[in-house]
């Protein structure tokens, strides 16, 4: 029974992970956007 719960759990907390990741790569594109006109002067 620890198994399914482990697995529920798991699910639960990757379905964070991709929002975290997604927030960093919005972040990160940003940088990249700003950088690049910086850059461009």
């Amino acid at each position: 029974m620890g198994g399914i719960w482990a697995a529920g759990f798991f699910i639960y907390n990757a379905g964070n992970v991709i929002h975290v990741f997604l927030v960093i790569a919005i972040a990160a594109l940003f940088m990249r956007i700003i950088r690049g006109r910086d850059s461009k002067e």
